[in-house]
């Protein structure tokens, strides 16, 4: 009964009051807290909590606030809870849920954190930075024939290319560390505390702190009793004790993309001699200093503003159709980008193409009655050729007329019909039942009999 009252006097109704002051080999206080731990109902079996904390950061501090269930289970008391912590400075978050199961000697405890929002820019401008995924595993034991004296080991990982596990702004790709402590507790209310945190490469970190942990409605001279401590650290007495959990969040590095380009993709279908004004988006974080373009320049007839480094102002001039077999009729294009620092990044590639609607050849789908034709001719304002030779334009197809015989000829469009006024057609005989060509463009129009072309 007397051990009963004992234990009930360390389970205040308004929780437990932590100070955890932590000073590192640099004499910096990072990772130093306080805590509140509250008891929101609690019975004899079941325990639901919640804690409010501020945990120091380098330059800033890291707001903490949990929500938790115990209850027992047999000689164990079992646990879950949820964990939501904040940069308070800045939008950088995350989240954690944790279990733990605790025995009279023995505490065992894991959380997983995970990221919570985007990507965030450094003040350096070249930097972005979030929280980092990872988990962490700890094992406490007390000595059971003298209990002022805790051990602890535990191991986390954090996952990314560039974690800053030892808040030393450096980043490394997926780092793993083991820590080992040893507290010392000679009353309730104060506690001594050193860990070393060793990690991957040589990597370590030594960590001395004090600790003071009061608890709402104990008197002061029952916390300053070195006889209370095993009474305190019971599974019974420590149930209003905060969970073990890493509030100081670490944080994950990329480097920022300062410099971008996008080449956007013209119209897919363009006619020859069609002039093209190129539309580039680049982000440049140092400006710009130069701009090399790759491809078919030649052919495509690059034409640069006078200022040869701004992204506006730029033109392509689409060649000629090309109906040799086999020809692709598409031209390829991108641009490298370079800044003031002498980085570069190259965009994507475009590759315009001509229309072989607007190009300048067509093909006789039918055979034609045959014709002479000599001298020069010329088409006239009604685009009629003497001699009884006509150009027809109905409905997407090109019709010529050979006294009286129609031939159609693949689709084109009217305006180069139109541009066929003034054009010229040279000598060319064509012999009956033969298959025709005739070609407009290049300032002439022609006809193509037996495989021979002439201008």
């Amino acid at each position: 009964m007397k051990v009963s009252h004992q234990l009930e006097s360390w389970l205040s109704p308004w929780g437990n009051a932590n100070v955890d002051l932590l000073v590192d080999k640099e004499g910096k206080f990072t990772g130093s807290k306080g805590s509140w731990f509250v008891p929101l109902q609690d019975n004899d079996r079941y325990l639901t909590w919640n804690q409010y904390s501020v945990t120091r950061r380098e330059h800033d501090l890291v707001g903490n606030i949990g929500l938790g269930q115990r209850w027992r289970v047999g000689g164990w008391l079992l646990g879950y809870n949820s964990f939501y912590d904040k940069v308070l400075s800045e939008s950088l978050a995350r989240g954690s849920v944790g279990a733990e199961a605790w025995g009279e000697y023995l505490r065992l405890s894991a959380n997983y954190y995970h990221p919570l929002g985007d990507w965030q820019l450094r003040d350096n401008q070249t930097q972005e930075q979030r929280m980092a995924a990872g988990y962490d595993v700890t094992a406490q034991a007390r000595l059971p024939f003298y209990q002022h004296i805790n051990t602890s080991v535990s191991v986390e990982q954090y996952f990314g290319d560039s974690v800053d596990l030892f808040h030393s702004g450096t980043g490394y790709h997926n780092p793993v560390a083991v820590s080992v402590g040893l507290n010392y507790t000679p009353v309730p209310l104060v506690t001594v505390t050193a860990k070393h945190k060793q990690g991957e490469n040589g990597v370590s970190q030594n960590n001395v702190g004090l600790k003071l942990n009061y608890r709402f409605g104990v008197p002061l001279k029952q916390q300053l009793a070195a006889d209370e401590v095993a009474i305190s650290n019971s599974l019974r007495g420590s149930r209003f004790d905060s969970p073990e959990r890493d509030n100081l969040p670490v944080v994950e590095y990329r480097q920022r993309k300062n410099l971008t380009v996008y080449l956007a993709t013209p119209p897919w279908d363009l006619q020859s001699g069609e002039t093209v004004q190129l539309k580039l988006q680049i982000h440049s974080l140092h400006g710009i200093k130069a701009l090399h373009w790759q491809g078919d320049t030649q052919a495509l007839s690059l034409t640069p503003p006078v200022d040869a480094s701004s992204p506006d102002g730029w033109s392509i001039i689409m060649p000629v159709w090309n109906s040799e077999p086999g020809a692709a009729n598409r031209w390829r294009l991108s641009v490298v980008v370079e800044d003031k620092q002498g980085q570069r990044v190259s965009s994507n590639e475009i590759a315009p193409g001509a229309d072989r609607a607007a190009g300048q050849v067509y093909h006789a789908r039918r055979l034609l009655d045959g014709l002479a034709l000599e001298d020069s001719l010329l088409v006239d304002p009604y685009r009629r050729f003497h001699a009884g030779f006509e150009l027809h334009f109905l409905q997407h197809v090109l019709y010529v007329y050979f006294d009286g015989a129609f031939g159609d000829i693949q689709a084109t469009g009217d305006h180069f019909v139109r541009q066929s006024l003034g054009y010229q057609l040279e000598n060319v005989a064509l012999a009956r039942g033969q298959l025709a060509d005739v070609a407009i463009g290049g300032g002439a129009v022609g006809a193509q009999a037996g495989g021979q072309h002439r201008r």
